[in-house]
């Protein structure tokens, strides 16, 4: 219940222990092995102090099943 008022008051919440270290690294090697292999895709964004990528579930679709895990 704590989570549910933060966010009714705050309009955000941290869940802690979402995800367990096994998960968090398959989805950064799924980031990785995207981003590595299309430098030049436009939905990709780098520069020294961003990374972002538009569209994320569309453009690494195999990070959805570790992403919406039963946790969360």
């Amino acid at each position: 219940m704590k989570n549910l008022h933060q966010i009714n008051t705050d309009g955000f919440t941290i869940i802690d222990n979402v995800y367990n270290e096994d998960e968090i690294q398959k989805i950064i090697s799924l980031i990785e092995d995207k981003t590595e292999n299309n430098p030049e895709n436009a939905t990709f964004r780098k520069s020294q102090d961003l990374f972002a990528i538009r569209q994320f579930h569309k453009e690494i679709p195999g990070t959805l099943p570790f992403i919406f895990n039963q946790k969360l």
